[in-house]
């Protein structure tokens, strides 16, 4: 019987053609593209984040992650569009892996898993995402990396998932706001695993929630200092979070 790495290197490689195949066909960018080929290039030219938003203050609506990625592998002597294709292709095949991790750890099922490898390798809408460098597919890895360790969580019970999810949750909050919810399903998680269901003791539940937030907030800080935007992050999250539409739903029922 073939062992699980030798078909996933195959299912790898089927992901791999169908994005160069797809690409070959179709090269041309999508109009959201530009946006961030801009951006990425206008960081790279002038050094900072702030450099970006001093040309376009209406590009603060974008989180800085998968802008920065772009512009750091530019770094080795690429253009903007190559650096901006090749991180998307190789974020886009590292989704079949990813979910094929989490599929085992919840199936605990080698053929769901592989099969779950299999139809992210295939699907349509993710081969169209995998050559178009927006911030889907930065947000599916970063975001995948955090359930899977939510689940790992979850099954084992091991002070290290919590804390690696905190760190990928951050990343992934950095690249797509709605990560941000995740921190609300971990806190109900843990709510309704300890006073409900009565599988953590509180100790024990409040150990491992810490230990998520931690990780996820020094992250998030160090990133931003890292990447040099947090003189302006503040402003575009708070920006966001108090003009979405769930924020206002929410203060319609409260009022």
């Amino acid at each position: 019987m073939r062992s699980d790495n030798f078909w996933l290197i195959w299912i790898t490689l089927l992901a791999i053609v169908m994005r160069l195949g797809r690409l070959y066909f179709d090269p041309l960018f999508w109009r959201d593209c530009i946006l961030y080929i801009q951006m990425a290039q206008q960081w790279f030219e002038r050094g900072s984040y702030i450099g970006v938003l001093d040309c376009d203050r209406n590009a603060s609506w974008i989180p800085p992650m998968s802008i920065f990625l772009i512009q750091a592998l530019m770094h080795i002597g690429v253009s903007v569009e190559v650096a901006a294709r090749l991180l998307t292709i190789i974020f886009g095949c590292s989704i079949p892996i990813i979910g094929y991790l989490i599929s085992k750890v919840i199936c605990r099922n080698r053929y769901i898993a592989l099969c779950s490898a299999l139809f992210f390798a295939v699907n349509p809408v993710l081969v169209d995402y995998s050559i178009q460098p927006t911030r889907e597919v930065f947000y599916l890895v970063w975001c995948g990396l955090t359930l899977l360790f939510i689940c790992k969580g979850i099954r084992y019970r091991n002070e290290k998932n919590w804390i690696s999810s905190g760190c990928f949750c951050a990343v992934a909050s950095l690249t797509r706001y709605e990560s941000f919810e995740l921190l609300i399903y971990v806190i109900l998680y843990f709510s309704i695993a300890t006073f409900i269901m009565k599988q953590y003791t509180f100790v024990m539940a409040l150990k491992h929630c810490m230990l998520f937030f931690l990780a996820f907030f020094g992250v998030f800080i160090l990133i931003s200092f890292l990447s040099g935007t947090y003189r302006v992050i503040y402003d575009n999250y708070y920006s966001y979070l108090s003009n979405s539409d769930k924020i206002k739903a929410i203060r319609v029922i409260y009022r």
